[in-house]
């Protein structure tokens, strides 16, 4: 179900937003997210320094794992695994769409199969590093 707000730029203009919007601290963030991707060894490692950190950990990682994809590239087996989460439908088809015209920074061959043990291992490894 979506929601559409019904406001219009007369109502509320963006210079009133940008003035009043205290949530996104750029100043702090975005050198905080390149730290985090230039103490990373790979993607992984990047996007994990930048959740580490705390705070507005989505902003972080997004800023984040955006250079360090651009750098490193994503693993096949975790963009394999994300997509494996996702219904298949429109979101699948516009990513699809999206890699095709953009392309994909794969680390490795891309597969639509899930190497469950691969994706385990990965996954088993995170949680021994950090609990």
């Amino acid at each position: 179900m979506f929601f559409i707000l019904k406001v219009s730029p007369e109502q509320r203009p963006y210079k009133d937003v940008i003035q009043l919007y205290l949530y996104c601290n750029k100043e702090r963030e975005v050198p905080e997210a390149i730290i985090a991707f230039l103490e990373s060894k790979d993607f992984e490692d990047a996007v994990r320094n930048a959740v580490s950190l705390g705070g507005d950990t989505d902003t972080l990682a997004a800023i984040t794992g955006s250079i360090a994809e651009a750098f490193y590239g994503i693993p096949a087996v975790l963009i394999a695994e994300c997509k494996s989460r996702i219904d298949k439908g429109l979101m699948t088809d516009v990513l699809d769409e999206f890699d095709h015209v953009l392309g994909s920074r794969s680390v490795d061959t891309y597969s639509d199969e899930v190497d469950e043990t691969q994706a385990n291992q990965m996954i088993e490894a995170a949680i021994d590093k950090y609990y």
